[in-house]
């Protein structure tokens, strides 16, 4: 241990992460206050990873917004000029907040971030001996990134104009990112096709929508939000399909399994209505929706079909007591988190199935902590406000680890990637 390696910085840091990847968070944990104590204020990075440690643990507030800001400040103090750690610190610090529902306070810090980042990026760019690529790039992924987190929290919060234009700034960062850099523009296509549905714009939704199905075309997030796009404008069939070629990806996605069965009852095909319920009960048996439909959709089938409607019902109002309501078919609505940890590759047969039971829709935040963010969109059924759907992309590279350029493995970006799988 030495003045140039405060803290044991190569170990210390090296240990704290191979127990993060292990998954023994608690031990991870003891190892970064260890390495923090010994390195006193000589070292930022200890806040750092505590940071993402707490966020990891959902200590969104007292902890991991906390962390962040100390790193912050340490950056900051152990070298004045050091803009770039610092402002990805507070990066992360926003990304906590907004996590924690303090999100205020989060607009209030991202806001600025997305205008200091182009600045950085524009004098990196123009000095005569440019430190490089890497710390050029890595001041337009703050901008970036606040921008898309500050994107999903207005659409999020009803603030759709203003989502649009800051998605369309992300956006706009991309072509100096490039496709190695981890940025994922898909997923902001798929966003931002959300706002402009809730805004009344079908044909720009629908175009974005496409767009991120180019990119992605087994995406069942993209394919979920295509299907709600269509169901919004009329198109039962088309929903029809896009819900079918969800399950196709991921047999276990029991929210497009309900909402196929919604689709083929407006069809009037109720046998094929039935199977696609019941494939959603079968691969989640808590979920009260798709037992409310199948019990709707039995008790219009006739009286040999009022057994199965009355178990259908019992079961749905015995798991969500708000469901005791006028029996109407409904396409699925709610929030969807994951815990995964997106710092690691994806496990090999994860599915949508998987889901812990759902948030409710005030406490929009950070799905997961992780180098890499995945999107999805949904929102409200038949004459409904819309509302948000999160989940945790598990498509098309779902058996592969991701492997980020150099200047994207700084901790700063564990926690920016947010990207929804969210949607309104």
């Amino acid at each position: 241990m030495d003045g140039d390696n405060p803290g044991g910085y190569d170990t210390a840091d090296g240990r704290q992460n191979l127990l993060r990847w292990a998954g023994d968070l608690p031990a991870a944990k003891k190892a970064a206050e260890q390495w923090r104590t010994a390195a006193g204020g000589k070292n930022a990075l200890p806040a750092l990873r505590l940071g993402e440690i707490d966020f990891l643990t959902h200590r969104y507030d007292a902890a991991a917004a906390a962390e962040f800001g100390l790193a912050a400040r340490r950056w900051r103090l152990l070298d004045w000029h050091d803009d770039l750690d610092t402002w990805q610190a507070e990066l992360d610090r926003g990304a906590a907040l907004l996590a924690a529902g303090r999100t205020a306070e989060a607009a209030q810090l991202l806001r600025p971030l997305e205008a200091l980042g182009t600045q950085g990026y524009v004098y990196e760019t123009s000095l005569p001996n440019a430190q490089g690529v890497n710390s050029t790039l890595q001041f337009a992924a703050v901008s970036y990134y606040a921008c898309e987190l500050l994107a999903d929290y207005e659409r999020e919060s009803g603030n759709l104009h203003a989502a649009t234009e800051d998605y369309a700034t992300a956006l706009d960062w991309t072509a100096q990112l490039g496709k190695g850099s981890g940025v994922r523009p898909e997923v902001l296509d798929n966003n931002a096709a959300l706002a402009y549905l809730r805004l009344g714009d079908m044909s720009t939704a629908a175009g974005l929508e496409n767009k991120a199905l180019a990119a992605d075309p087994a995406n069942p997030v993209f394919l979920m939000s295509a299907g709600f796009i269509a169901d919004r404008a009329g198109r039962a069939g088309v929903a029809a399909r896009y819900d079918r070629q969800t399950l196709d990806s991921d047999p276990g996605a029991f929210p497009a399994a309900n909402d196929l069965g919604v689709e083929l009852t407006r069809e009037h095909h109720d046998g094929a209505a039935v199977t696609a319920l019941r494939q959603a009960v079968g691969a989640n048996p808590a979920y009260a929706l798709g037992w409310f439909n199948l019990g709707v959709l039995e008790s219009e089938r006739g009286v040999s079909h009022l057994l199965a409607s009355q178990g259908a019902f019992a079961a749905a109002r015995s798991l969500d007591p708000a469901l005791d309501r006028r029996p109407d078919m409904t396409i699925d609505a709610r929030v969807y988190r994951t815990a995964l940890d997106l710092s690691k590759p994806l496990p090999p047969q994860w599915s949508i199935s998987q889901l812990p039971r759902p948030a409710p829709a005030a406490a929009v935040g950070l799905m997961a902590i992780g180098l890499l963010g995945f999107g999805l969109a949904r929102a409200s059924g038949r004459g409904g406000s819309a509302v948000a759907g999160q989940w945790l992309e598990p498509a098309s590279e779902r058996l592969r680890s991701v492997r980020l350029p150099p200047w994207l493995s700084h901790p700063g970006w564990a926690l920016a990637a947010r990207s929804v799988l969210a949607c309104q």
